[in-house]
This record gives C-alpha cells, sequence and structure tokens, in this order.
C-alpha cells in the first residue's frame, strides 16, 4: 500500500469545508473521485488532518472547514509492479465570510513507482 497526499494552501480570509460534512446540508463537502484502474485498488476512504468546526449562522449548522491549509490522504493498493498514474479529481467550495463561489473541480495527477 501506498498513501497519496493533497495539499491546499489557502488564502487568508478563505476556507474550504472537510470532506466528512453531510453534503444534503449546509457548503458542499470537498469530495474525490478516482479514475478506476487495473493497477490499484482504493484502501479505505480519503482522510483529512483534524478540521476546524465552528457554528455558522449562514447554514445554521455547525460546520468543518480548513483555513490556511488543508491536507488530505488516500491509501491504494498496488495491483502492478509497473509504473502507473493515479487521475483523480477534487471538488471543493471556497467560502470567505460573506460569500462562497461557486464549487470547483482541479484535476490530480499522481505518478506512482512501485
Amino acid at each position: 500500500d501506498i498513501t497519496l497526499g493533497v495539499h491546499f494552501k489557502i488564502e487568508k480570509g478563505w476556507h474550504i469545508y472537510s470532506s466528512t460534512m453531510d453534503g444534503n446540508v449546509g457548503p458542499i463537502p470537498t469530495s474525490f473521485s478516482f479514475v478506476p484502474s487495473k493497477q490499484y485498488k482504493l484502501h479505505g476512504r480519503v482522510g483529512e488532518k483534524l478540521a476546524k468546526s465552528k457554528y455558522e449562522g449562514m447554514w445554521g449548522i455547525d460546520v468543518k472547514y480548513f483555513s490556511k491549509r488543508a491536507e488530505f490522504k488516500q491509501r491504494i493498493k498496488l495491483l502492478s509492479g509497473e509504473p502507473f498514474n493515479v487521475r483523480a479529481t477534487v471538488n471543493y467550495m471556497l467560502c470567505d465570510e460573506a460569500q462562497c463561489l461557486p464549487p470547483r473541480d482541479l484535476s490530480l495527477l499522481f505518478k506512482v513507482e512501485p
């Protein structure tokens, strides 16, 4: 198994939401989708460093979020001894105290050298 890591540097005053948030209530949580491959298998769910939590009146709930930095990790089980790429997309929403920008997709590429 190996671990793939994604690190966000977030500009001052902005934040993104935890991947563990309930997507049916409140802001859109950060989410990842990995392109299936015969060369690897996902092992578990995306993990993250501890998010902050606070009540946000805009949503009427407690939210989990990251400011300044966010780190996410996904473990994969190697099914190949050859080098390969893992392709993924992360969807996230940036907000500040007054507004939220529309959700964005960011393409990710991990080069794996077993």
